[in-house]
């Protein structure tokens, strides 16, 4: 039967380390079934001996690109599937044994990504009733080109959230030299693999992973002008990062998608970029309206709306931006 590795990687941030961990050693199924592989950049005496005890294989790797962590960490895992944890989030007690369910009954099945439940810095659960859109649980056969299930699946932000993914490890290794090459948007770079290599991808509505909203992550705090700094140099990484993804999927399934993609994370950095060399064209923006036919989400409402407001004024939509943004998580943590 399928043994799962469950791959969570930190560099320095300790606080919510063995929350994670104490998460995955109360699953409600045979331990026999998964693996815990922890690869962190620090070394502390209490961590690593609480892991030593619960069989917790640990790598250190002093290295603050996650990219390269989590590719060490593949390398290391010996699970036929991998599924992820961000150290600061949690899974529900019965998610790996849906996860085995799904695997062990489907062969096909190359990829699977749960549903969140976000909770708040202290674990408890912010939006108990869903308050989000629901859905029944489906699945896309990326083959068939069918760009009505893409939507759907970028709809409900299948390509969001590192720790509700669990990918089959052949099929994550045949990018894992170029994972080692990027350091953010991990979840898209697997997404991706998942849409260009896999059979089927699937998306299930059980919310299995307790996804963590804290503003100790944030990037809203301090100034607006600080706030925007960073986030135009995360948008030139995020460009950089699709740019190479775009080269990974072509004479793939996702192909038009990366392309799409491109333009959308351009149109990102020029929505807050004062610099010339950021612009997007008319033209470039015409093709970013006819990516409409190959994948919607109400998500490209709003970058259409910031190209709209970014040719109007600079300024306004830099401003705009920062509000939507303190605003959209500020309703997160409320809700």
């Amino acid at each position: 039967m399928t043994l799962i590795s469950i791959l969570i990687s930190t560099y320095d941030r300790k606080q919510y380390i063995e929350r994670a961990v104490t998460s995955l050693l109360d699953q409600n199924t045979d331990r026999q079934n998964f693996e815990i592989v922890v690869v962190k950049g620090f070394l502390d005496e209490s961590i690593d001996k609480f892991l030593d005890l619960n069989n917790v294989k640990r790598i250190f790797l002093h290295e603050k690109s996650l990219g390269k962590k989590i590719a060490q960490g593949v390398i290391e895992c010996k699970g036929e599937f991998i599924c992820f944890l961000d150290d600061d989030d949690e899974f529900e007690p019965n998610k790996i044994q849906r996860l085995w369910d799904i695997i062990n009954k489907d062969p096909d099945a190359d990829f699977i990504h749960d549903s969140i439940l976000r909770i708040g810095e202290d674990g408890s659960v912010l939006d108990p009733r869903n308050s989000g859109t629901q859905f029944s649980d489906f699945s896309l056969y990326p083959d068939t080109r069918d760009y009505s299930v893409l939507s759907k699946f970028l709809r409900y932000r299948g390509d969001w959230y590192l720790s509700t993914m669990c990918i089959r490890k052949s099929v994550i290794e045949l990018i894992l030299k170029e994972l080692q090459e990027t350091n953010q948007s991990l979840d898209k770079f697997i997404f991706f693999a998942a849409l260009n290599h896999g059979k089927k991808i699937m998306m299930i509505s059980d919310r299995l992973t307790r996804y963590r909203l804290h503003q100790s992550t944030t990037t809203y705090i301090g100034s607006e002008s600080d706030f925007i700094t960073k986030r135009e140099i995360f948008f030139r990484n995020t460009v950089q990062v699709f740019d190479n993804i775009e080269k990974l999927s072509r004479d793939f399934p996702g192909n038009s998608l990366a392309k799409c993609m491109v333009l959308q994370h351009r149109i990102n950095l020029y929505s807050i970029s004062k610099e010339n060399e950021a612009k997007v064209s008319i033209g470039e923006f015409l093709k970013y309206l006819r990516c409409l036919r190959i994948a919607r989400s109400r998500y490209q409402m709003i970058w259409i709306a910031a190209f709209v407001l970014r040719k109007i004024s600079a300024g306004l939509s830099r401003h705009v931006y920062y509000l939507f943004f303190k605003i959209s998580f500020g309703r997160a943590i409320s809700n």
